[in-house]
C-alpha cells in the first residue's frame, strides 16, 4: 500500500513543473526544521547565534535561485514544443486524409494551448474537424481546407477569430456560430452551403470570395434549410467583389459598410439593414425580400443593377444626393461653395 503511494507521489511529481517541485522542497526541509526547533531536538540558542540565519539565507537562495531556473527551463520547454508542434504540421501540409485532419486538430489545440499567436498554417487539412472554443487570434489560415468544420460554444468558451485570415481556403458547409469574429479576412473563399450564425464581423475584410447556397439533402447536410447568414453584424466592413450567389440573409447588419462589386443574385433577404453604407456595382438580380425602407438610409447607391423601378424612382425623387458617389458628392460640393463666394465677393 506504501509503496503504490508512492509510486502515485512520484508520478505526480514528475507531472509538476519544476517551479511546484522547488516549492514544495522548500516547504518540506522548512517544516522540518521548524519540527524540530519546537521538539527541542536542537540547541536552539547555539543555533540562533548565526547558524540558523545562515541556513535559511541559503534555503531562500536556493528557493529564488530554483525558480528563476524553472522558469526558464520552462520557457525553453515551451519553444522547443511550439516548434515541434509547428513542424509537424508542415510535414503534414497538403496531406488530404481523416488522420491528417485529426493530426493537425490535436497540434493546433496544443499550440492554442500554448497561446501561440500570429502563426500561419499553409495547406492544412482540416475537413470536418471539431475547432470549437479555440482562440486564432490573428492566425492565418493559407489553401487550408475546412470544408465541413464546426467553429462553435464548447463548454461556454467562444471560438476566437479575431484579425483571423482566411485566404484562398476551401469552406463548404463551414459552420461557424456564436464566435468572436470581428476584423476577420476572407480572401478569395470559395464556400458553398456555408452557415455563419450570431457572429460579429465588424470591420472586417472580403474580397475576391464566393459563398453559394446549392440544393442539397437535409440528411446530407444537417443545416441545409438554415440560412447562410443569420445574426451577422458586418458594421464597418470592406466587402469588394464577392458573391452571395442563391444565398439567405436573415437580420443581418451591412450599416457602414462599403460594398463593392457584389453580386447578390438569387438571394433572400430578411430583416436586412444598409444605415450609412456605400453600395456600387451590386448586381440585386432576383433577390426577394427588397423595399424601399431597406434603402433609405444609404449612404451611396451607385450603378446597382436590378433594384427595381419602384424603388429606383422613389429614392431618386426622395434622396437624389446618394447616386452619386463621395468623390463626386465632395467635387460638387466644392464647385457649390467656390461659387457662392463669388457670389458674396461680387
Amino acid at each position: 500500500m506504501i509503496k503504490f503511494r508512492l509510486s502515485r507521489f512520484k508520478s505526480w511529481l514528475i507531472s509538476r513543473s519544476n517551479t511546484y517541485v522547488y516549492i514544495l522542497l522548500f516547504l518540506i526541509f522548512g517544516s522540518a526544521f521548524w519540527l524540530l526547533v519546537r521538539l527541542k531536538l536542537m540547541n536552539t540558542k547555539e543555533l540562533w547565534n548565526g547558524g540558523v540565519i545562515e541556513f535559511i539565507g541559503t534555503l531562500f537562495d536556493i528557493l529564488i535561485l530554483g525558480i528563476i531556473f524553472s522558469c526558464l527551463s520552462n520557457r525553453l520547454e515551451k519553444q522547443r514544443d511550439i516548434k515541434r508542434y509547428i513542424e509537424a504540421l508542415s510535414d503534414y501540409a497538403g496531406w488530404e486524409s481523416d488522420e491528417a485532419m485529426y493530426r493537425n486538430t490535436g497540434n493546433i489545440k496544443r499550440l492554442v494551448r500554448l497561446k501561440k499567436k500570429g502563426l500561419t498554417l499553409d495547406r492544412t487539412c482540416l475537413q470536418k474537424a471539431n475547432l470549437s472554443g479555440l482562440s486564432f487570434s490573428s492566425w492565418t489560415f493559407e489553401g487550408a481546407i475546412l470544408n465541413g468544420a464546426k467553429m462553435l460554444l464548447r463548454d461556454r468558451d467562444k471560438t476566437v477569430l479575431k484579425n483571423t485570415t482566411f485566404s484562398n481556403c476551401s469552406m463548404d458547409y463551414i459552420f461557424i456560430r456564436d464566435a468572436e469574429c470581428e476584423g476577420i479576412n476572407l480572401i478569395n473563399i470559395n464556400a458553398k452551403n456555408p452557415t455563419f450564425m450570431n457572429l460579429s464581423m465588424r470591420n472586417s475584410h472580403l474580397e475576391g470570395s464566393n459563398f453559394e447556397k446549392s440544393p442539397i439533402k437535409a440528411e446530407e447536410w444537417p443545416y441545409a434549410e438554415w440560412p447562410n447568414f443569420n445574426q451577422i453584424d458586418w458594421g464597418g466592413s470592406e466587402i469588394h467583389k464577392t458573391n452571395f450567389i442563391e444565398s439567405i440573409f436573415t437580420d443581418c447588419k451591412f450599416d457602414r459598410a462599403e460594398m463593392i462589386d457584389i453580386n447578390f443574385e438569387g438571394s433572400v433577404f430578411n430583416k436586412i439593414s444598409f444605415t450609412n453604407t456605400i453600395l456600387r456595382r451590386v448586381n440585386f438580380q432576383n433577390v426577394k425580400g427588397l423595399n424601399i425602407e431597406m434603402f433609405s438610409d444609404v449612404q451611396e447607391l451607385v450603378n446597382c443593377k436590378n433594384l427595381g423601378d419602384d424603388i429606383i424612382n422613389k429614392l431618386k425623387k426622395e434622396k437624389p444626393e446618394i447616386f452619386c458617389d463621395s468623390w463626386q458628392q465632395a467635387a460638387a460640393a466644392e464647385e457649390e461653395s467656390i461659387r457662392k463666394n463669388r457670389n458674396t465677393n461680387s
